[in-house]
């Protein structure tokens, strides 16, 4: 699986977007070319689980 460093920590790069995923509306710091990704749990939660897709 690929990853890209952000941070403190590293960002796995999908291939397609998981069930239950959806894209983050406005998250302005994707690099160019990819969105952010989300397992739609709380964020404060462990469960949370972010991510990074390629745009078209």
């Amino acid at each position: 699986m690929k990853t890209y460093k952000m941070g403190n920590g590293q960002v796995r790069i999908y291939s397609r977007i998981p069930a239950g995923w959806s894209v983050i509306e406005d998250a302005a710091n994707a690099p160019r070319g990819y969105e952010f990704i989300c397992n739609n749990k709380d964020p404060f939660t462990k469960a949370y689980r972010q991510g990074l897709i390629r745009t078209r």
